[in-house]
């Protein structure tokens, strides 16, 4: 009889592996089906994106990490963290939620991370989420988080190129004079450019640094040296990329500065990189005798401990967690915020606003470019006087990514603007963003703002914000945005042409709300 009743705890037990696989599977398709718009634009992102082609490697090598440490995560014994695991995991899916209405891609991207570490967390607890944690957060090299760093590192690292250059040119015998990034040689002046100033590609080394010297490497001052050692040399090897550029252009080798093949295109940063990291990973690795992995032990529920309700607790969070994954995924996949009209169309917009006449003009191309709209109107307006102002107006029926008004191209507007307050009525007053600069050499003013159903924000934050709330609570993501400009033609100083524009805005905000939403 025990001989029977240990065949049937075999059988029960491998009767619990299967739930534990068909658990798996499920909680695998749940996080797919939620995830889906976020995973198809993060492709198309690294398909487009010269800095980050390397994406689609990353969640490859973080896989392989977690195979690589298969052995101590068996031995684990899951002891779910439920309150903090499933307040992370919420959060996650909160957070993707906000930036899949918002259209804010990297913080929809970003809830990727949160959402596995809450699932982790929640399912198997925190040693297993400690042991695990390296190749989770591996995974933020796939997302678009590191271009704030690069844009500050990039004009260091051109002064850095430029001067490395500069000097193995001197050292071959080429006279060359070097002017911050330019390099003057006899026949030819060479810019070191921005997109060749090489940091861009050292994000794409430390990428395969990282995880090349956790897994070849034991010992931490091993493995700092080795990345170290990669960014340094691939630094260095884009001086000796734009050092050869100037040696085929003052020899005349190539008709093409980048010679046969582009090979000495800024790609050449990560291969010498990849190549130093590799040689290095050998000559720093150490031999180390095997350990045998220790047996997992297998419980006998005789011996106190009833591991089929332990068992029966992972799973129910299992499905949970998938229940809650496939709850978000219909919503963000079947529930899309509906396009918002146009009250009147704008082709119906007066030509006459007070004592202002206007003339269409053409569209600005830029504007075009950076809004998508779905209607737009481009005029002068002129008095008698002749007081000029240039008015556009872009509206999007709905946003979504890629077509939206807040979004990276036109966040050069918001740099260096200022924020100016106008009395629409001795009752109302509305804030907007005033932006200086220069065309043909002549002063220009310009406001703007967005109108968000009636609401007037100059915030592109909070005006993320409205977009992501009123998707969520009113299923619409449509939006407005208003451009004032004057300068040119106009004649008197800089405060004569602010108090022209002011007054046309205060006889423009009533005549937009009879037309936007």
């Amino acid at each position: 009889m025990e001989y029977t009743h240990g065949n049937q705890d075999v059988i029960n037990l491998n009767h619990t592996d299967k739930k534990h696989l068909i658990a798996g599977i499920v909680l695998l398709g749940a996080f797919l089906c939620c995830y889906f718009q976020a995973f198809s634009e993060l492709i198309f992102f690294w398909k487009d994106s010269y800095v980050y082609s390397y994406g689609f490697l990353i969640p490859l090598i973080s896989i392989y990490l977690l195979w690589l440490n298969r052995e101590k995560l068996k031995r684990i014994d899951p002891v779910p963290s439920y309150t903090a695991g499933f307040l992370l995991f919420t959060a996650g899916l909160l957070i993707y939620i906000f930036g899949n209405r918002s259209g804010v891609f990297v913080v929809q991207s970003l809830s990727i991370i949160i959402t596995i570490s809450g699932i982790v967390l929640f399912v198997f607890g925190k040693k297993f989420f400690l042991a695990s944690l390296f190749p989770i957060a591996y995974l933020l090299f796939m997302i678009p988080l590191w271009d704030s760093l690069t844009e500050r590192l990039q004009f260091p690292f051109q002064i850095f190129t430029a001067f490395t250059a500069s000097q193995l040119l001197n050292l071959s015998g080429i006279p060359v004079y070097r002017h911050t990034v330019f390099l003057d040689l006899p026949n030819i002046t060479l810019k070191v450019a921005t997109v060749c100033s090489g940091i861009n590609n050292l994000i794409a080394v430390c990428a395969i640094a990282l995880p090349l010297a956790h897994i070849s490497l034991k010992s931490w001052p091993r493995r700092i040296i080795l990345v170290s050692a990669g960014i340094i040399i691939a630094a260095f090897s884009n001086g000796l990329r734009v050092a050869m550029i100037g040696l085929f252009a003052y020899k005349g080798i190539f008709a093409t500065l980048h010679g046969p093949g582009h090979i000495l295109q800024a790609m050449f940063v990560s291969f010498v990189g990849f190549i130093v990291l590799f040689i290095g990973a050998w000559i720093l690795s150490e031999k180390h005798p095997k350990i045998a992995a220790s047996s997992v032990s297998n419980r006998n529920p005789a011996e106190g401990i009833d591991t089929r309700d332990h068992i029966r607790i992972k799973n129910h969070s299992l499905y949970l967690t998938a229940g809650l994954l496939f709850t978000v995924g219909i919503y963000i996949n079947f529930f899309s915020p509906s396009p918002v009209p146009l009250k009147t169309d704008l082709k119906f917009f007066p030509y006459e606003i007070g004592p202002y006449k206007g003339a269409d003009v053409a569209t600005d191309h830029t504007l075009s470019d950076m809004f998508d709209p779905d209607s737009t109107l481009s005029r002068v307006y002129r008095t008698d006087s002749g007081r000029e102002v240039n008015l556009y107006i872009g509206y999007l029926e709905s946003q979504a990514q890629g077509k939206e008004l807040v979004n990276y191209k036109s966040a050069k507007f918001h740099n260096g603007a200022s924020r100016q307050t106008i009395a629409i009525t001795p009752e109302k007053t509305i804030e907007i963003n005033e932006v200086l600069s220069q065309k043909d050499g002549t002063p220009r003013i310009t406001y703007f703002w967005y109108d968000l159903n009636g609401s007037i924000i100059a915030d592109r934050y909070y005006a993320k914000v409205q977009t992501a709330l009123s998707a969520i609570t009113k299923s619409r993501t449509n939006g407005t945005v208003v451009m004032v400009s004057a300068g040119g033609n106009n004649t008197g100083d800089g405060q004569n042409v602010s108090k022209d524009m002011e007054d046309f805005i205060r006889i423009l905000i009533p005549v937009l709300h009879s037309y936007l939403p």
